[in-house]
C-alpha cells in the first residue's frame, strides 16, 4: 500500500470534504490537545490544524472522530479546504495572542455565523479578540487560578466534577439541547427520558433568563436551551428522541 505524502494528503482531503457541522481547532498547543481529547470523547467531529508538520504526523490516527493536519489558519484558501463554511465552531489556541487575533479576523471574515472561542495568555488581549470576532475569550491562567481556589475552599465539589468526567463507565457530561418546534408547548415531564438513568434536566435558558431545577410542569418554549447532565451513550439517544 502506497503511503506517499501526496496520496495521504488526498485521502485526508476527501475525508475533510465529507465533514459537516464540525469543529476546527487552530493550534495544537496543550490547550488544543486537551480540546481535541474532549471533543473526541464526546463523539464530536473536528480538525486540528497546526503549522508544525511534525505535530500533525505525531497525532495522526490518535483520534476516532478527528483529524490533525498541517496548515496555516491565517490562510483563507486553506481554511476553505478544511470546511470553514460548513463548520459549527472554531477554537483559536495557538498560545500567541497576536496570532490569535489575526486568526479570529480571518475566521470571522470567512464565516460570519461561526462561533469562535479563543484563548488568551494576556487578559489585556481579551478586548482585542472580542472586537475582531471572537464570541468568547478564555484565559487559562485565570481559569487555573479559580480552580486552585476551588480546590482549597470546596474540594468535595471539584472532586465530584473530576470524578464525573473521568468515570469511563458512565462518561458523564453537562450538555445543552435546543427545544425544537416539535417539543415547544409541552411540559418538561413529557421529555423522553424514560430508561435513561444518567440524564437529568438541570436548568433552562429562555431568552437569557435562567430557571434552575425547573418544575416538571414547566412548559417548554421555542428555542429555549435545556442544560442537562447525561452520559455519552445516552446523549446520542437523546439527540434522536428530541428531534
Amino acid at each position: 500500500l502506497d503511503k506517499s505524502p501526496v496520496l495521504k494528503r488526498r485521502r485526508l482531503q476527501r475525508i475533510i470534504r465529507q465533514m459537516d457541522n464540525h469543529f476546527i481547532i487552530c493550534g495544537a498547543s496543550h490547550v488544543g490537545q486537551y480540546l481535541a481529547s474532549e471533543l473526541d470523547a464526546s463523539g464530536r467531529s473536528f480538525i486540528v490544524v497546526d503549522l508544525n508538520a511534525q505535530i500533525a504526523e505525531e497525532f495522526e490516527g490518535k483520534y476516532t472522530h478527528g483529524k490533525v493536519v498541517e496548515g496555516d489558519c491565517t490562510d483563507s484558501d486553506f481554511l476553505q479546504e478544511v470546511g470553514i463554511e460548513k463548520a459549527r465552531g472554531a477554537f483559536v489556541t495557538t498560545g500567541d495572542d497576536n496570532l490569535n487575533i489575526v486568526i479570529c479576523v480571518t475566521l470571522r471574515q470567512l464565516n460570519p455565523r461561526l462561533r469562535i472561542v479563543s484563548n488568551a495568555k494576556d487578559r489585556d488581549a481579551e478586548k482585542k479578540l472580542l472586537s475582531v470576532g471572537a464570541d468568547r475569550v478564555i484565559s487559562p491562567s485565570y481559569i487555573g487560578a479559580l480552580r486552585m481556589a476551588s480546590e482549597m475552599v470546596r474540594p468535595t465539589v471539584t472532586s465530584f466534577l473530576d470524578e464525573m468526567l473521568r468515570d469511563t463507565n458512565r462518561d458523564l457530561r453537562i450538555e445543552e439541547f435546543s427545544v425544537s418546534e416539535s417539543w415547544a408547548g409541552r411540559p418538561i415531564s413529557e421529555l423522553p427520558l424514560h430508561g435513561l438513568r444518567y440524564s437529568l434536566v438541570l436548568a433552562i435558558n429562555s431568552a437569557g433568563d435562567w430557571m434552575y431545577n425547573p418544575d416538571p410542569a414547566h412548559v417548554l418554549q421555542p428555542q429555549s436551551r435545556l442544560i442537562m447532565m447525561t452520559s455519552t451513550e445516552e446523549l446520542n439517544t437523546l439527540k434522536t428522541r428530541m428531534e
